[in-house]
Formats: structure tokens, sequence, C-alpha cells
């Protein structure tokens, strides 16, 4: 399983590529949460097409969104997952992040404009309940 979790810049744009994924070969799964243009589209559908026991899972696509017509969408649906890139987004994850936002806040209107350093410590603690990705369905 390869798990890709980087920004996208100059030097990571088609990170992933023809070259990479000869290197990566069969039967592997490549899972992108990261941005969309760090993996070549193309390169993706042809390196799923020839290795019949690869997978990929994407929340994020080169083209967001993707067009009725385009290549990704018509592989097999047990070749690639697709998710929209917004897992966070559930009642809970918008509940955390508002209460964060809150606190921040807060901490920063009674200190001066400045955030404690426990304050930060407790925000990247925090782990949000019942966060989920909702799953696509393509056959419609």
């Amino acid at each position: 399983i390869i798990s890709m979790h980087t920004p996208l810049n100059e030097h990571t744009h088609h990170l992933i590529s023809e070259k990479e994924f000869e290197i990566i070969g069969d039967n592997k799964m490549l899972i992108n949460t990261s941005r969309g243009g760090t993996v070549k589209t193309e390169a993706l559908i042809n390196w799923l097409n020839n290795n019949p026991n690869s997978k990929a899972a994407l929340d994020v696509l080169e083209q967001e969104p993707p067009n009725k017509d385009n290549s990704l969408l018509q592989l097999p649906i047990q070749k690639l997952y697709l998710t929209p890139h917004l897992g966070a987004s559930t009642d809970k994850g918008l509940e955390h992040m508002a209460e964060g936002c809150m606190i921040a806040a807060d901490a920063i209107i009674r200190n001066n404009g400045l955030i404690k350093e426990e304050t930060i410590q407790e925000l990247q603690t925090t782990q949000p309940d019942n966060m989920f990705n909702i799953v696509i369905n393509r056959e419609k």
C-alpha cells in the first residue's frame, strides 16, 4: 500500500507518473488523500488497466470535479474507490472544527493576540469522533 500525503507544488506535480507506476508494479494499492495533481491521471489509468491485481483509492482528483466522461469513472468499481475530499465534513467533524476556532479566537483575544502553548497542544491533540468519508456511487 502506498499512501500519499504531500502538498502540491512544482516539485510534487505528477510525483507519481508512468515511470513510478512501472517501478510500483502489480498487486499494490495507491491511496491519494493529498492533492490530485500529485498523480498523473492517465498514468494511473494505464497502471490500473495493465495491472490486474492493483487498485487505487482517491479522495482527490487532478481535475475536480471530474467530467462525466472522465476515464477514471470508466474503471471497474473494484479497481478504483473514489471519495470526496471532505472527510472532516461530518456533523461531528464540523462541530470540532468550529469549537477549535472558537477556542483559538478566545485564546488570542484574552492573551493579547497570543495563543498559549498549552492551548495549541490541546487543539492539536483533540481527535474528532465519527469521522468518515462518503463513497461516491459511480453506478448512478
